[in-house]
């Protein structure tokens, strides 16, 4: 009996999950109404709290949840001395959200036959708003124009979607599917998602994907445990060098990524305003940095360096980059409380030997790739970003590829997944 009510519950929570993420994509504006992802979101964690309050005496709490706990209570503290306190809106509610989705999603994928189910969610979502934007002459953009300024109200938001998307799908292409008709179909999508991203105009959301597969590949051993680091090599050579190329010649993708990638790599390059928004990042990000080591233990607040900004570029900006808005907010103990989580993934993936290659690639990948990307983006208020790091550290506990996960790892305590 209990094991029917625990497959009923999880069958709910996967199928929720999926609406979630499908919603998250397309319920935007100029495709679907945006009260849907809204609906689903609450549908969610509502049956995710149900499900706790049934199995209370059952629950545990995972290494990834307490680190999310502490890092909480951390925020709560350094927002004390923050020019506002609030807790219920902005970046702290982002927070909040984040921990309960991460929670949830802990809770429901567990094993990794449901991973792999996720990354179809993913799969799946990304082609749909792909096509729906097609569909309704929508998949246009410029460096100017930037695609998903209309649709997420900020371009950046649909590239952080759109790269999460194509980061979970570089990992079903490389591990998660021996079927060929599968690969076929998974390459397609990808290749759509990126002229997507392209669109966007977002470097760094370009780049992130090929430093992953790269990782996923270089960690990769054949059947007889050789690993092919040279050939790995020489064939991501091949492929930025074909998509550098593609940007560069491709007049519809140079307009957009092309010339902002250009801007990035040549400092003597033309493009004036896309020069100046990288020098305008770059003075904040070295601005955080050197008003930092005037309080290097405390900072100046939780979410605190919108104010700054205001006063040197004339607008409420984050700094742009995860490492300085860190310690601008809340000193060096703050600073490294978070990226805590960022090594703990890495070792515990590069020291358990005996976790099946597929989960620790992930996990490296998903730790490197993501480290470098905060260089450029504020990702610690992101939940699709916390939700790949909490799978990432329930994945690396796997103990074989789909069906048993040890008791660290299992948010319900003593039941056999």
């Amino acid at each position: 009996m209990k094991t029917n009510k625990s497959s009923f519950e999880h069958s709910v929570g996967m199928f929720l999950m999926f609406v979630y993420v499908i919603t998250s994509f397309v319920a935007v504006n100029g495709l679907l109404n945006e009260n849907l992802n809204t609906l689903a979101l609450y549908a969610f964690l509502g049956v995710g709290f149900v499900i706790i309050g049934l199995n209370l005496k059952r629950i545990r709490l995972t290494t990834y949840t307490i680190w999310n706990i502490l890092f909480l209570a951390a925020s709560l503290i350094v927002m004390g001395y923050s020019p506002t306190f609030s807790i219920m809106s902005g970046s702290f509610y982002l927070l909040i959200v984040s921990f309960a989705l991460t929670f949830f999603f802990q809770l429901f994928i567990r094993n990794g036959k449901d991973f792999k189910k996720l990354c179809w969610y993913y799969t799946i979502a990304s082609l749909l708003l792909m096509i729906m934007l097609h569909s309704r002459g929508m998949l246009i953009g410029t460096s100017e124009e930037r695609l998903g300024q209309d649709t997420f109200g900020n371009a950046n938001i649909f590239a952080a979607l759109m790269m999460i998307a194509v980061l979970y799908e570089l990992w079903l292409l490389i591990y998660g599917t021996k079927n060929i008709l599968h690969k076929v179909f998974i390459i397609f999508v990808v290749l759509y998602n990126m002229y997507g991203l392209s669109l966007s105009a977002g470097r760094k959301y370009v780049i992130i994907p090929f430093i992953f597969l790269y990782l996923l590949l270089i960690y990769k051993t054949s059947k007889t445990g050789r690993k092919h680091i040279v050939l790995y090599t020489l064939l991501m050579v091949l492929i930025v060098g074909a998509a550098y190329n593609a940007m560069m010649k491709i007049p519809v993708l140079y307009e957009s990524v092309g010339v902002r990638m250009e801007g990035m790599l040549n400092e003597n390059s033309n493009k004036v305003e896309d020069d100046g928004s990288a020098r305008i990042r770059e003075i904040m990000r070295k601005d955080a940095f050197l008003q930092w080591q005037k309080k290097p233990l405390t900072g100046y607040g939780f979410d605190s360096y919108k104010y700054r900004a205001k006063q040197i570029v004339r607008k409420f900006f984050y700094s742009h980059c995860n490492y300085v808005e860190l310690l601008y907010n809340g000193g060096i103990l703050y600073f490294l409380l978070y990226y805590w989580i960022y090594y703990k993934v890495f070792i515990e993936a590069f020291k358990r030997k005996k976790v099946p290659q597929e989960y620790r690639a992930f996990a490296i990948a998903t730790s490197i790739s993501l480290f470098i990307y905060d260089y450029g983006a504020i990702s610690y208020t992101a939940a699709i970003n916390h939700i790949m790091f909490a799978l990432a550290l329930k994945l690396i506990y796997f103990h074989d590829n789909s069906t048993v996960c040890n008791d660290d790892n299992n948010v319900l305590s003593g039941e056999k997944v």
